[in-house]
């Protein structure tokens, strides 16, 4: 999944992410078929980032 925050601590490759407020899926480009149907992702998930679109204000991110 990818998706984008606003760039006040820049985010690299393999750092870990956690959700601290819950992420609309709008917000999100869901990539695997089965997540589709998500209305939101959760507060407390936490993955690695695996690639870093961008360097403006609005960067994006592949968990």
């Amino acid at each position: 999944m990818t998706f984008g925050f606003d760039n006040t601590n820049k985010i690299e490759t393999l750092d870990t992410l956690a959700t601290l407020k819950s992420i609309a899926a709008e917000r999100l480009t869901l990539v695997e078929p089965e997540y589709e149907s998500t209305i939101a992702l959760p507060v407390g998930l936490v993955g690695t980032a695996i690639e870093v679109y961008g360097n403006g204000e609005l960067s994006k991110y592949v968990v």
